[in-house]
């Protein structure tokens, strides 16, 4: 988490503080929203949705008793 932290403040800068208007470091909980991918999918989620996906698979070749 440090070295995740470290890499996102590098990336994202510093950023102005609207009410003194100094320059300031990210806050951790600001560097964890601004790194957070959008639309995550929990895996649980994605296996059966992979699942159907094989199953419409071999409905559409026609080898389903296998």
């Amino acid at each position: 988490m440090v070295f995740e932290n470290r890499v996102l403040r590098r990336i994202f800068g510093f950023k102005r503080d609207e009410v003194i208007g100094e320059w300031r470091k990210l806050h951790n909980v600001e560097l964890n929203d601004l790194g957070k991918p959008e639309g995550k999918i929990p895996f649980g989620r994605l296996s059966r949705r992979r699942d159907d996906n094989i199953k419409m698979d071999v409905q559409d070749v026609g080898c389903e008793g296998m």
